[in-house]
């Protein structure tokens, strides 16, 4: 596979722009090569710096030259050359990025690297709620595309009887991605307090990470233990992981 191929797939990968089928067969393509494993890494690792410095720009200019080569491709109109071309141009937003990230991995404090390395917003699904269905549906799309001030936009929108654990936590996730960390953590709180029957350990971890964006170790630490001490709570082994390393 060239080497245009393999950023194309890992971009659609990270960007989750695959059918189900073609996500499968990339995750073992990845679980099988050790290469193509470490730069997927760190891909994801520069697009989650870029994003918690607020630095996207960059980013929607891959993405945007990125629909521009596959319309070319479709339409039959890229020669040899054009690609060339366009790989060169990739090349050039590609180099600042990874410049971004050296910095970044060099400067930062330990507590903003860890939630740089950690922080990624958990899958979720919504099903079927009748009347709020479309609400949900447009705030599970956006939440999907990382577009997370419009899914906090419908978000809010929903009924109270229409809010329960799932829609708290990806708001609180949706927060934390953005840089609200205290309005995150109200949300995280809300569900550790409770405590919810199936997110209160997810709070805890997301609640970990958004102590780390704040540089607060010390308050990031009794979450990460909590998580760190039973091997069948939720990220165990990446909590216990930060722990090494704080």
């Amino acid at each position: 596979m060239d080497q245009e191929r393999i950023i194309e797939q890992i971009e659609d990968y990270l960007l989750n722009r695959m059918s189900a089928s073609d996500r499968q067969a990339f995750e073992r393509a990845v679980s099988e090569d050790a290469n193509l494993a470490q730069l997927l890494e760190a891909h994801r690792l520069t697009l989650q710096v870029l994003d918690f410095a607020g630095n996207k720009g960059m980013r929607e200019e891959v993405a945007a030259l990125h629909a521009e080569e596959m319309a070319q491709r479709q339409s039959g109109k890229t020669p040899a050359k054009e690609r060339s071309i366009n790989w060169w141009r990739y090349a050039a937003i590609l180099i600042p990025l990874v410049m971004v990230t050296f910095y970044f991995l060099q400067r930062a404090p330990l507590e903003e690297r860890l939630f740089a390395e950690h922080f990624e917003a958990y899958d979720l699904s919504f099903a079927n709620r009748g009347d709020t269905q479309q609400i949900l549906a447009q705030a599970a799309l956006n939440y999907q595309e990382e577009s997370y001030v419009s899914a906090l936009g419908y978000f809010q929108q929903l009924d109270a009887e229409a809010v329960d654990g799932k829609v708290e936590l990806a708001q609180g996730i949706s927060h934390l991605a953005i840089g609200e960390t205290a309005a995150a953590m109200s949300f995280f709180q809300t569900l550790i307090d409770r405590p919810d029957p199936v997110f209160v350990d997810h709070a805890r971890w997301y609640m970990a990470l958004a102590h780390l964006q704040n540089r607060d170790r010390a308050q990031a630490r009794p979450f990460l233990q909590d998580l760190a001490n039973r091997t069948d709570a939720f990220r165990h082994q990446e909590a216990q992981a930060i722990l090494d390393r704080l």
